[in-house]
């Protein structure tokens, strides 16, 4: 089953089949409660969601309670997707990645980045960024 609620944490828990009622007697909380984080009507503390990713057996749902907060936009996308596009993408941004590493080296050999340096070093840095995020799908494919 595969279903796609806009909540993460229903979402998660109906691709589980888990039903409302054992999931939050599991996670050690209320059905009302269960039902508010699944509304959006109250904020689920991270140790709640450690224990979702668990019962649920989706570690992606970490990284998405993460990527929802305002430290998010700090952090590279983790998308959602099947083992074998994941690890295609991964072994795609590895046979480039010996490019970028040598860039990487090249332009940070002197200990420094000036000013006509600074648009390539960005570039590299979102290059490496893709290659983070699609490392971490790869890591982050649930199990069922």
């Amino acid at each position: 089953m595969n279903n796609v609620c806009e909540n993460i944490y229903k979402t998660a828990r109906i691709n589980a089949e888990i039903k409302r009622a054992p999931a939050a007697e599991e996670l050690g909380i209320a059905v009302r409660t269960l039902d508010k984080y699944e509304n959006f009507e109250l904020r689920v503390p991270d140790d709640i969601v450690k224990k979702m990713c668990y019962l649920y057996e989706c570690p992606h749902l970490a990284w998405q309670h993460l990527k929802n907060s305002e430290l998010g936009i700090f952090l590279p996308d983790v998308k959602q997707t099947t083992v074998q596009s994941a690890a295609l993408n991964v072994a795609d941004d590895f046979l480039n990645f010996d490019e970028t590493y040598r860039a990487v080296i090249a332009l940070v050999a002197d200990g420094k980045i000036d000013d006509s340096e600074k648009e390539r070093w960005e570039k590299l840095q979102s290059e490496l960024k893709d290659f983070a995020s699609s490392l971490l799908t790869l890591t982050a494919v649930p199990t069922k």
